[in-house]
């Protein structure tokens, strides 16, 4: 999988397949799934690190999770939405 983190604080943001093609600017970081084209603009090549070939562990999630590259670990600033 590739896995692309804020790298301030190693928050996962994005999980993708090995086969996702990801573009990676100093403006926007831009991709293609199964829901379209995709385009994040508050994350670029300035503050985010991607990850390739990567065993994402199961339960492992955007937002509540971190990752440096060897250790996931449970995001501390993570707070569930409220139903």
């Amino acid at each position: 999988m590739k896995v692309i983190t804020k790298t301030e604080d190693n928050v996962v943001k994005i999980i993708l397949p090995n086969s996702t093609a990801v573009t990676i600017t100093e403006d926007e970081i831009t991709f293609t799934d199964a829901y379209g084209e995709n385009a994040y603009t508050d994350l670029n090549s300035t503050n985010t690190t991607l990850y390739e070939n990567i065993t994402v562990p199961s339960g492992k999630a955007i937002q509540q999770h971190t990752f440096d590259g060897t250790s996931w670990a449970d995001n501390p600033n993570y707070t569930a939405p409220l139903e």
